[in-house]
């Protein structure tokens, strides 16, 4: 009875963590669209001139820049800080479901459905670090942020050139 109970519970538990890690991946995901269509119009809006980005950017006022820097910087640092915030608790949504696995005894390590690595699903890329230095869409938002930079900056160094 006891053993039974506890299995259900372990269900439920996995349950509940396979949503939980559904719900920081897309909300991974909605954080990187809704940055990346900021930088994105942004840098449009700098590399294909309009009268108004033209006034502004015309006479070589550094103030207007800075502010812009400042506005990619702080929005590019914030969601590359939000988006590290729900990969790490992913990642321990992820040791969660691999210990519910390993307790329910659904793969004995020799599934031809899981890779050898199953295991240590969830402590890969855990790390500041690590999760820079693959594809993913916070080294994408750091791309977005530096070519965003890269468009302010770029016509005010060519001129002075």
């Amino acid at each position: 009875m006891k053993s039974e109970h506890n299995e259900e519970l372990l269900k439920f538990t996995y349950n509940y963590q396979k949503s939980e890690l559904e719900y920081r991946r897309n909300r991974e995901h909605q954080i990187f669209s809704w940055t990346a269509s900021i930088l994105l119009a942004i840098i449009a809006a700098l590399f294909f001139k309009s009268p108004s980005t033209e006034i502004l950017f015309k006479t070589q006022n550094i103030a207007w820049r800075l502010l812009f820097s400042i506005v990619v910087i702080g929005l590019t640092i914030y969601s590359i800080g939000w988006q590290h915030y729900h990969n790490t608790k992913a990642a321990s949504h992820k040791k969660l479901i691999i210990s519910i696995i390993d307790k329910l005894k659904l793969f004995d390590g020799n599934s031809p459905i899981l890779s050898s690595k199953w295991r240590s699903w969830g402590t890969e890329y855990v790390g500041f670090r690590g999760q820079h230095k693959y594809p993913s869409k916070m080294s994408a938002t750091a791309f977005l942020g530096i070519v965003g930079l890269l468009a302010i900056w770029i016509d005010f160094i060519l001129k002075m050139n």
